[in-house]
Parts: C-alpha cells; sequence; structure tokens
C-alpha cells in the first residue's frame, strides 16, 4: 500500500504549517521519514489488534485501526485514521494528514463528511488537522515551544539556580515519587488529566540512560524532576523535554523557570534547539518555557464535529 503514497508532498505540507527558519529540504526529509514510520508501524497486524485489545470498543473489527489512504481528486489526497486523546476510549478523534493547505473550517468539516462513515463505530467528536493558521480551529491541543539552545544559554541565570542543584537520579528510585506527585496534580486539575498525563516509566528510564533525568533539589530535599530526551526537530538535533515536574509544595516560587534554564545551559550546549510539547491550557508550563525564551512554533488543532 505504502508504494501508492508520496509521503513527500504530505511532508511538504505539514512543514507549511510550522512556523520556524529551518533548512527545509532536511526537514522535510525529517517529516517524510517519519510520517512513512508511522503508516507503516500503525498497519502492522500485531499493533492493530493490540489496540482493538486495549480500547474494547463494542462492534469495533481490527480493521478499524488501520491507517488509512483516500484520494480525493483533484491530486488531492489524505492519510487518516482514529486516535484517542490521552488513552481515553471516550475521547476518540480522526488523524487527518493532507497533500494540500486547508485554509478554513469549513474545509476540515467537508473532509471530515467525506470519511466520517468509516468511523461511526468509535462516534468521534472532533477532527484533528494541521492548518496553516490555527485561530480558524475549534480547539487548541499541544503546542511546540522551541528555542536556540544558544540563546537560553545567553538568559542571565535566574536566584534560584545557585540554590538548586540538578542530581542524577538512581535506576527506579524516583518513580514512586513522581506519581504520587502527579495524582495530587490531578486531583487539583482534573480538566488536565487526558491532557497532561502521568509519563510512563519506560520513557523515564530513556532519559535516565541517556544521563537526562535530574532530581531538582533544594537545600538537599527533591522538589522535583526534570527529563529531556536526545532526538531531532524538523532535522536539527535537539533535546526534546518530556517532563518538568515540581511538587505541589514547592510550587509558584520559580523552580521550574529556574531549573529548566540551568538544565538546558549545563546539559544541552552541543545540540541546536530545545522543545517540549505544551497542552495549551496548561498555563503553568506555557509560562515558565515563555519566560525562558521557548517560543510557540506548531500547533495541534481539533475541528469539532457533530458525529
Amino acid at each position: 500500500m505504502t508504494f501508492e503514497i508520496n509521503f513527500y508532498e504530505f511532508a511538504r505540507t505539514q512543514l507549511s504549517t510550522y512556523n520556524i527558519e529551518v533548512d527545509e529540504n532536511k526537514a522535510i526529509r525529517h517529516i517524510e521519514e517519519d510520517l512513512r514510520k508511522e503508516f507503516e508501524e500503525l498497519n502492522q497486524q500485531e499493533v492493530k489488534e493490540s489496540r482493538y485489545e486495549y480500547f474494547d470498543i463494542p462492534n469495533s473489527k481490527v480493521s478499524d485501526y488501520s491507517e488509512r489512504f483516500t484520494d480525493l481528486g483533484n491530486d488531492k489526497h489524505i492519510i487518516h485514521g482514529i486516535r484517542h486523546k490521552g488513552g481515553n476510549r471516550g475521547l476518540a478523534f480522526i488523524d487527518v494528514k493532507t497533500n494540500f493547505g486547508v485554509k478554513t473550517r469549513a474545509s476540515a468539516i467537508e473532509i471530515f463528511e467525506k470519511i466520517s462513515n468509516e468511523y461511526k463505530v468509535f462516534d468521534p467528536k472532533m477532527i484533528r488537522l494541521m492548518v496553516d493558521d490555527h485561530e480558524c480551529c475549534d480547539v487548541v491541543g499541544h503546542v511546540d515551544l522551541v528555542s536556540q539552545t544558544s540563546s537560553i544559554s545567553e538568559i542571565e541565570p535566574w536566584e534560584l539556580e545557585s540554590s538548586i542543584e540538578l542530581i542524577q537520579v538512581d535506576k527506579g528510585e524516583y518513580y514512586q515519587w513522581y506519581e504520587a506527585g502527579y495524582k495530587k496534580f490531578h486531583h487539583d486539575n482534573p480538566h488536565l488529566r487526558f491532557k497532561v498525563p502521568l509519563n510512563l516509566k519506560e520513557d523515564m528510564e530513556t532519559s535516565r540512560k541517556q544521563g537526562l533525568l535530574k532530581s531538582i533539589e533544594l537545600n538537599g530535599k527533591r522538589v522535583g524532576l526534570i527529563a529531556g530526551e536526545r532526538n531531532e526537530y524538523l532535522g536539527d538535533s535537539a533535546i526534546y523535554f518530556n517532563e518538568i515536574f515540581v511538587d505541589k509544595e514547592f510550587q509558584r516560587q520559580g523552580i521550574a523557570k529556574a531549573a529548566q534554564r540551568k538544565f538546558i545551559d549545563l546539559f544541552c550546549r552541543e545540540v541546536k534547539l530545545v522543545w517540549g510539547t505544551i497542552d495549551s491550557e496548561n498555563h503553568a508550563s506555557f509560562k515558565t518555557a515563555l519566560t525562558n525564551g521557548r517560543i510557540p512554533v506548531h500547533f495541534e488543532t481539533f475541528f469539532c464535529v457533530n458525529s
């Protein structure tokens, strides 16, 4: 099936929804490879069976979890498949990628109407479709906030940086503390339960094995965790922040912004970019990233549908 798909066209269109200066050819190749890998992985039989069993949607079939390619005519093509926000079976949406730009809400809904019959069993409430202007969407989900590492390192150290230490954690000993802290966070912020989920231990272990999982310590006491992961962003060397967590007792003291800038200055100098995705409703984390010079460059956009 993959030989029918010109992933380059999809990658070029997707890059147009980013507001960042990059090497265009390198970025398109990077996106193209990611699109191809995702399409092939989600169409593996064992992956479809695993998703089918996990979500256990009444009247669904394994084949309903296939990633699809549809020709809309006039050289317009889409790749689409079912997703569940935050892994919640009750928050199904259709993910759509296009080889053409989508400028309006009406265009997004028109695409949904052409494929909606394939997803009735899931009763999706939204369609995720990246657009050039996020102002036309109904809901903004995660936002990529990116900056050059050198720019953040040049920021004057925050007052608390001299008081906190970033200590490499030992295998396994941190996760119970981290999990308990997230339970408190979700209790106080139930609306963020599926938007700002607890990281899986395997993801945190990836950071730990790379030497990029640090305990944030103040006066010898653990007050938070910060975790990064080496990868690429649009083809450039980068470190991705997969967690910056501060315990409830120590929030609103400037610890998060101090830990983030200090982490970048100490451990990220060899890469070009630092970045992370933050839910648009996670205002505290959003503010911390902005304060340290990270800039919103890409928006996850959803359109509500009458399914």
